[in-house]
């Protein structure tokens, strides 16, 4: 990354920016909200703890099932009316759960179907928004925007865990349903003021996208594997209560809002590349490091640069969106979502499989291996790729050479065929 990189504060001077981070920030904290509400009201009506990876499993199927479709028509129709129109889809699930709560229907198949749908909803939503803020967001500001997506990702996670206590304590469950719903509107109603300016074939052929997306396919595993082993690591390993629970669960999310803020100035000083290979080791120690964890305060200092490191997701994810063109972005992502969904179901099944067979530490340090892996990975990934393109705005047929011939990809309504220039990991972003 080069010193024309811009920063967090300088991507909040763009109105529709502005309006995206304003809706996404409140959709999330009602999604926060959403996790502690739907799970108390689950557990209240079932009193059985399966009820929760029932639950878990309704809200990571429908990835599996309508990724490898959804991009067609993400990349077809307009992202800004499709993410809006997801956004009411998810209000009218939510706010149904809520009234069938308040009229003494409600039934766990309610809480498992509104889970199903608002999932469904997201499958939707997460290429949608991805392709948005690349059609809002000036080519140089695009990493700080991804940083500033996440640090309202991060920030809504921890005030809505927080909020949804508070709302149960002084209401019920089912406002936080209401809550959740309203959340869901306001999104969509700043979604509609903004005025914006191949799939799995592509993921795998594309110049340098191969490699970017299994580093971020194993960063976002691990830590999904981390965040199901944490209640029984902080309770039964560590020894802890629920308020160390939370202290250790929160020190995550304040690194990674810290790691986001200083993301775009740290690739400044040492280049993407060295950031992407330092980010990972971060992660893998720090993994290490939290695996031997004996107390509280080794753990929360384990959490908070596990949450710091994390953020070197932000630069994979930047990096795969420069070398995607425009046409194809909703269908290379949905693409992705379909592996990671298919992936994080393998992570619950696993963890339920070895959790009560083996040492959690243990676990935890072969997580740690597998990230040392990745850098390796990384690096390599580096050395090999020394042609890679940052895809242009305009929709235009570059073309790649690739295996002795020239390869062309179908994109609807013409033919790409992407070129290869540059360096993978140290071109600017």
């Amino acid at each position: 990354m080069d010193g024309g990189a811009g920063s967090v504060r300088q991507v909040f001077r763009y109105p529709p920016f502005r309006w995206y981070f304003i809706g996404t920030g409140v959709s999330l904290t009602g999604t926060g909200m959403q996790f502690i509400g739907t799970a108390w009201l689950v557990l209240d009506l079932t009193g059985a703890n399966r009820s929760i990876a029932i639950m878990l499993v309704c809200s990571t199927v429908p990835g599996i099932v309508l990724s490898p479709v959804i991009g067609v028509y993400v990349d077809r129709y307009d992202s800004r009316r499709l993410a809006a129109a997801m956004d009411l889809a998810r209000a009218v699930a939510v706010l149904a759960t809520a009234v069938l709560w308040y009229a003494g229907e409600l039934r766990p198949w309610h809480l498992y179907l509104m889970t199903f749908l608002v999932a469904a909803g997201d499958a939707v939503y997460n290429p949608a928004v991805l392709c948005l803020i690349r059609e809002i967001t000036p080519a140089p500001l695009l990493l700080p925007a991804n940083a500033a997506t996440s640090i309202a990702n991060q920030l809504g996670t921890l005030l809505g865990a927080a909020l949804a206590g508070l709302v149960i304590a002084a209401f019920a469950p089912g406002a936080v349903m209401l809550v959740n719903a309203a959340s869901f509107a306001v999104s969509a109603g700043c979604l509609w003021r903004i005025r914006a300016r191949v799939g799995l074939g592509y993921l795998v052929h594309g110049p340098g996208l191969a490699g970017v997306y299994v580093l971020l396919l194993l960063v976002t595993s691990t830590v999904k594997v981390i965040n199901a082993l944490l209640p029984p690591f902080a309770t039964r390993t560590l020894g802890l209560n629920a308020t160390g629970f939370g202290y250790v669960d929160a020190a995550f999310g304040i690194g990674a809002i810290l790691g986001n803020l200083l993301l775009a100035r740290v690739t400044r000083w040492f280049g993407a590349g060295r950031a992407m290979v330092a980010g990972g080791l971060i992660l893998a120690g720090g993994l290490g490091f939290f695996s031997l964890a004996q107390n509280l305060g080794t753990a929360v200092a384990g959490y908070l640069v596990l949450g710091t490191a994390f953020t070197v997701r932000v630069l994979y994810l930047t990096r795969a969106q420069q070398l995607t063109d425009l046409s194809v972005q909703g269908r290379v992502h949905s693409a992705f979502t379909t592996v990671i969904s298919a992936a994080t179901l393998v992570v619950y099944v696993a963890v339920g499989i070895v959790a009560d067979r083996i040492s959690l530490r243990w676990i935890y340090a072969a997580q740690a291996v597998l990230l040392f892996g990745a850098v390796a990975l990384a690096m390599r990934v580096a050395a090999r790729m020394r042609t890679a393109p940052v895809a242009a705005h305009r929709r235009g047929p570059p073309r790649h050479r690739g295996r002795g011939r020239w390869r062309t990809y179908r994109t609807g309504t013409h033919r790409m065929t992407p070129r290869a220039t540059g360096t993978l990991l140290d071109r600017p972003m």
